[in-house]
């Protein structure tokens, strides 16, 4: 199957385009089984692919200078090009001076390989006063390349290879004639085509008990280039291993770091839907969106947003979510940056990168704050939130990805969100204060997650009714059993024993929450205000009120026998809240 990317430069190459500009994984090997060609670096590939085409191709770099490639063919040699004529010695100015009369020469096809082009014509964010006189003239032969009709005519390429997405913006600019090409990481069907040829070179025998099968490591390696795959092959076949989950993991959060630039760190999630005590109303809904995702991908849920107090679990259930899918998780760091246009480039590599890896999640934590806030009239960062906004939302809302990539955020301040981002996710789920029956489901979890058992004794419903537990978070929970287990080991004398019931007392009464319970109100109510379908509110269903179901003390009031919101007394609240909010604000600042 023929590399994407490539399909994309003959496309262009058959609409007259003759200045390319290569980017994204361009460091890695190419290979498709059709070309018949062994794998081999982009700059080898793309000599070979052309010379089959009858072209003449040379490769030039500032340190290397001019370069004729001609790499051993399984057919005939290209055709020997000018490049041998020129004496040695000559400046960048002068090897590109001879380029344009090669170029504009329509009687031999030649191909020029700018391999390091950002070292050549380098990106400028509007300093080109600071470039020196060698990067200027080379760009300004090259701006002059993309407008010259006399090598349009022609069939002759101009191929810029860029390693760190830095070439100058000069060059991509609507009208100049250069077209950008981005080289993918190769998919699912690629790698495992890849990973059958090179096992067959190694004499590996992926059938056998104890390795994994060539369809399962090419899932796996979602998100390594070729370079590694191979690398991780030879290394174990050289050791007589096989190559383990865990290894494959590392490997590829390491270059997938790399890859975007720390602009997407990596979860493997190791936990699912079992280990979450309580949300009951969350965790049906998403099983209904991992339901939707696999029966029907193209009608699915594209995007989930949670919202609520913070230390509630949203975190941990983005990660189970990833967990039950079988889904890579990708956590969007912050991707925006102070010069012009970096912003917009961080965007741009990571929904590269996420429809390489493609099927996976992409998680935005904090995305009140990651995007900025759209504003009437000029903004403070050059309108570069409302470009990156339109930008995500554009590809949010692709059909393409529907199915393939589910994007969730997160938030602890569903107040401050903007109102066209809401509008981007079909699903939005309240997160507020365990109930009481939650918290007595969580306290075992999470005496579980840190290797410590619950005493036979312990009554965690009692536990739970105590009045300092009233409205907790559960970070706040963690912190009272990490107490009980403390005071536990203590008065013992023994580490990691169980926790009883008078420890856990103890540590309930000595616990102090660090939250404004105000501040705290106002953000539950607003998620709740938020939901998406009166069925996610987490006391119904769609069956109506929850057997059982429990409602916290700040929303008794708002909610009637049957579970139904009072709209009009929660705009009440939150009016209160607000304005008693602002005075709390006004006092602090004296």
């Amino acid at each position: 199957m023929k590399p994407a990317w490539l399909e994309q430069m003959d496309e262009l190459r058959a609409g007259r385009n003759r200045c390319l500009v290569l980017d994204g994984n361009t460091s890695d090997k190419v290979y498709f089984s059709d070309s018949q060609l062994p794998p081999m670096p982009l700059k080898n590939f793309l000599a070979s692919y052309l010379g089959r085409e009858g072209y003449a191709v040379a490769q030039y770099s500032l340190a290397n200078g001019l370069e004729e490639m001609r790499p051993p063919l399984q057919e005939k040699n290209p055709p020997k090009g000018p490049f041998g004529s020129l004496p040695n010695g000559l400046s960048p100015e002068q090897v590109l001076a001879h380029a344009t009369r090669w170029l504009r020469n329509p009687d031999q096809n030649v191909a020029l390989i700018l391999d390091y082009a950002d070292h050549l014509a380098p990106i400028s964010n509007g300093m080109n006063a600071m470039f020196g006189q060698v990067q200027l003239a080379a760009l300004e032969t090259l701006h002059a390349w993309g407008m010259d009709e006399s090598i349009r005519r022609t069939q002759n390429l101009v191929l810029l290879v860029t390693y760190e997405g830095q070439v100058s913006e000069l060059l991509l600019r609507g009208g100049v004639g250069y077209k950008l090409v981005h080289v993918g990481l190769p998919n699912e069907e690629q790698r495992r085509e890849f990973i059958e040829a090179l096992a067959g070179r190694l004499s590996i025998n992926l059938n056998e008990n104890g390795r994994i099968p060539a369809a399962q490591l090419a899932r796996v390696t979602s998100g390594l280039p070729y370079v590694e795959i191979e690398e991780l092959m030879h290394g174990t076949a050289m050791r007589g291993l096989a190559l383990d989950h865990d290894h494959i993991r590392e490997r590829k959060s390491a270059v997938i770091d790399q890859l975007c630039r720390g602009l997407l760190e990596v979860h493997e999630p190791k936990h699912g839907f079992d280990k979450i005590g309580g949300l009951c109303h969350v965790k049906d809904e998403l099983n209904r969106v991992i339901r939707s995702i696999r029966l029907n991908p193209a009608s699915a849920t594209a995007a989930v947003l949670m919202v609520g107090v913070p230390g509630c679990g949203k975190s941990f259930v983005v990660q189970a979510l990833a967990y039950e899918l079988g889904y890579p998780c990708l956590a969007m760091r912050n991707v925006r940056e102070g010069l012009v246009g970096s912003s917009e480039r961080n965007l741009e590599r990571v929904l590269s990168v996420a429809e390489t890896l493609a099927p996976c999640i992409i998680w935005q934590d904090e995305i009140d704050q990651a995007f900025g806030q759209r504003n009437t009239g000029q903004t403070m960062d050059a309108g570069t939130s409302e470009r990156m906004m339109a930008r995500l939302w554009e590809f949010m809302g692709g059909m393409k990805h529907r199915g393939k990539i589910l994007w969730v955020g997160t938030s602890n301040r569903p107040d401050i969100l903007d109102s066209a981002l809401l509008d981007r996710f079909q699903l939005v789920i309240p997160f507020v204060h365990p109930t009481p029956s939650e918290v007595a489901m969580l306290l075992p979890h999470l005496a579980d997650q840190v290797g410590r058992k619950v005493a036979p004794e312990v009554r965690c419903r009692d536990l739970a009714a105590m009045p300092e537990l009233a409205n907790p978070t559960v970070r706040g929970i963690q912190e009272v059993v990490a107490r009980a287990g403390a005071l536990s080991d203590e008065d013992g004398g023994v580490a990691g024993s169980e926790i009883g019931q008078a420890h856990f007392e103890e540590a309930i009464l000595d616990y102090k929450p660090n939250y404004d319970p105000l501040q705290h109100e106002f953000i539950a109510l607003n998620a709740v205000r938020m939901a998406s379908f009166k069925s996610v509110l987490p006391w119904l269903s769609r069956k109506g009120l929850r057997p059982g179901a429990e409602i916290p003390n700040y929303l008794q009031n708002l909610v009637d026998s049957k579970g139904t919101l009072d709209d009009l007394a929660l705009s009440r609240r939150l009016t209160e809240l607000a304005a008693q909010l602002q005075v709390q604000q006004r006092m602090r600042q004296f």
